[in-house]
């Protein structure tokens, strides 16, 4: 997405039912544009009424436009942007897909990009305004780039601190898109905007959730409102992750049965001969023993009947708040200065804590991985202060209302860093921890951190992150697009508890390869040098295990001082660095999509049949088909897949 603001002509006509064919357009509408209230899919969908509105971009030949609307904001402020999207066909082509972000903040305030086709999907970001006092929202397809496809956007919110939806009409359900607006950036085809009404069909079942902040210990009610088409038996099952300390049913609302399971983690009611119920619960947290600020419950659920599940939209999670101690807990933020930060460069950061009355509390601020050096530029007056090993600092502060601790942080080779503090308050009932908020990852340009459009080229991963299942074994290639390369010397990090270098195999470059595998310490080796020069080369080919559990990840990380490019003339490439990380799947997630479900159930039977699965336009991971993790793939996975999504 050009960010030089030049809007191609885009023309706004409202219309009703009725979808005008025009290369781009953006609409508000329901049908295909709105959440399928009645869907059998279990994924969670947004809480609508029966209008069912939702904005809609569409592009045959490739957009890079967006509905927007712009928002007055406090400076140097916290705000949270998330939304719901759903594509059709969405391919990201130069672009990213479809997404939501803030104007102003470019690529670092994108929310996940969402391509292919894809149900009702929940995307969220956090953002600090920084300097600006108006940021313009945007539910965008494209960006940097021209994408194509349908994508739908619904239940946009822009949250302040004290959880208020700043956008108008974030919802979609006035019936216009009023005070939206559209527009498209250089590169992009000229549209059409259409609002499209009809009314959607199926069970609606939402949930809403009377405090989203609830102390360690304390308890909140949940109402659960079912509306069906007509008069019908359903049932209404709720799940909680993790499980709260006590569920209790308030208001069964006449339910032929109504449960609690044991564990607190499920809540069911069966209702017959109804069209409308309303389920209201009371759950519990954990007490601070087991609980701290800033965890959070998720909710999740669904409305079943005559064999059909319909997920439950509205509100998913319960975020633990600060426990009631009798006076406030000191609660800092950080910012960071890094202007164009290079390897080898430095970063001043600021962490500013604001009491409101006077305090003893300790900033604690944890970096990883460590810098090159941390200095503490001005303590504001600490009594005590102190660095670990360039990985952790901490300042104490007696009777203090407002502090501002400014440090100073060197970086290496890393492409980034990431910030992990809390403030520690005394209290009259012991101390007590508030994580601290705001920047919490510093990435490094140029190199050593990403593309630097002054170099002739990247030495990368063909891909940025890899699916494992754990213990499976993969080749990965090591590429780069820069011209006239005759030699390479290649070293690889890696953490030797999760990853095993395999075997290394040469590329294009065509003379022997010598390698240095050393599984104990985590590194890889790769030299190689022919008479000639070789345009954009695979430089090697890398066989690995995972030897993580799931969930695990693991970074394979160039060696930037080391790993060197050279032509012909035996002088040095400029060359970035694109590193790689592998991410264990689940067992059973066989498309990649996040749910074990009735779909990876298929494909699996497809695998066993020797049949191409789903097609080759589909995802298909058969390291994750072995569920049981006996070597082999057969009906017995099957079930377990099919098992797992109905526990689910």
């Amino acid at each position: 997405m050009s960010r030089r603001g030049i809007p191609s002509t885009l023309v706004v006509v409202l219309v009703a039912s009725l979808m005008m064919a025009a290369p781009v357009s953006a609409a508000i509408g329901a049908g295909a544009g709105a959440p399928a209230i009645g869907s059998s899919d279990t994924a969670p969908t947004p809480a609508l009424d029966t209008s069912g509105h939702s904005i809609q971009i569409t592009s045959d030949s490739g957009v890079d436009g967006a509905m927007n609307q712009s928002v007055a904001v406090e400076t140097n402020t916290t705000y949270t942007l998330s939304g719901w999207i759903k594509t059709e066909n969405v391919q990201a082509g130069s672009g990213y897909g479809a997404q939501l972000n803030v104007h102003e903040l470019g690529e670092a305030s994108l929310t996940e990009s969402v391509t292919g086709t894809q149900e009702w999907t929940y995307v969220e970001t956090t953002i600090n305004s920084g300097g600006n006092e108006e940021l313009q929202i945007n539910a965008l397809l494209g960006g940097w780039g021209t994408s194509t496809g349908t994508a739908y956007y619904d239940d946009i919110r822009f949250e302040n601190p004290q959880g208020e939806n700043l956008l108008a009409n974030g919802d979609l359900e006035t019936g216009s898109l009023a005070p939206w607006t559209a527009q498209t950036w250089e590169g992009s085809g000229d549209g059409t905007l259409t609002n499209q009404e009809s009314v959607a069909t199926g069970d609606v079942s939402s949930r809403t959730v009377q405090s989203h902040t609830v102390q360690p210990g304390g308890e909140t009610l949940v109402t659960v409102d079912v509306e069906t088409n007509e008069t019908e038996n359903f049932t209404v099952v709720e799940h909680f992750d993790p499980a709260f300390d006590s569920v209790e049913i308030v208001d069964a609302d006449g339910a032929a049965f109504a449960e609690v399971r044991n564990a607190n983690d499920a809540v069911f009611a069966t209702y017959t001969d109804r069209s409308e119920a309303t389920l209201t619960y009371r759950v519990t947290l954990g007490d601070s023993s087991s609980v701290q600020e800033g965890d959070s419950y998720s909710l999740s659920g669904f409305t079943h009947s005559d064999g059909d599940r319909s997920a439950t939209g509205g509100q998913d999670q319960i975020t633990v708040g600060p426990e009631d101690i009798g006076q406030p807990l000191v609660q800092s933020e950080r910012t960071v200065d890094t202007g164009d930060l290079q390897t080898d460069g430095t970063a001043t950061v600021t962490v500013n804590a604001n009491p409101g009355e006077a305090s003893d509390f300790i900033i604690y601020e944890d970096f990883a991985p460590a810098f090159e050096s941390v200095d503490i530029v001005d303590a504001d007056g600490a009594d005590v202060t102190g660095v670990r090993n360039n990985e952790s600092l901490f300042a104490a502060y007696n009777e203090r209302e407002s502090v501002s601790l400014v440090y100073e942080v060197e970086v290496g080779s890393a492409s980034s860093y990431s910030f992990d503090g809390t403030t520690n308050t005394e209290t009259t009932k012991g101390t007590y921890d508030r994580r601290t908020i705001g920047t919490d990852t510093l990435t490094v340009d140029g190199p050593g951190g990403g593309d630097d459009p002054s170099t002739n080229g990247t030495v990368q991963f063909a891909q940025e992150e890899y699916e494992f299942a754990p213990g499976e074994t993969q080749t990965l290639t090591v590429e780069t697009d820069a011209d006239s390369v005759a030699g390479h010397q290649t070293r690889i990090e890696f953490d030797p508890d999760m990853v095993t270098v395999e075997s290394v195999e040469a590329g294009d470059i065509g003379s022997a390869i010598v390698v240095n595998r050393d599984n104990e310490n985590g590194t890889v080796t790769a030299a190689q040098a022919q008479a000639g020069e070789t345009d954009a080369p695979t430089l090697l080919n890398l066989t690995v295990t995972f030897e993580g559990d799931e969930g695990d990840s693991a970074e394979l990380a160039f060696d930037r001082e080391y790993t060197s490019l050279f032509d012909a003339e035996t002088n040095a490439i400029d060359v970035a660095w694109r590193d790689a990380t592998i991410q264990s799947g689940t067992p059973g997630d066989v498309n990649l999509d996040g749910e074990v479900d009735t779909r990876d159930a298929i494909l699996i039977q497809q695998y066993i049949a020797g049949q191409d699965p789903g097609g080759e336009d589909t995802v298909f991971n058969p390291a994750l088909a072995d569920i049981n993790g006996d070597g082999s793939v057969t009906i017995t996975d099957v079930l377990a897949v099919l098992e797992r999504g109905v526990d689910s």
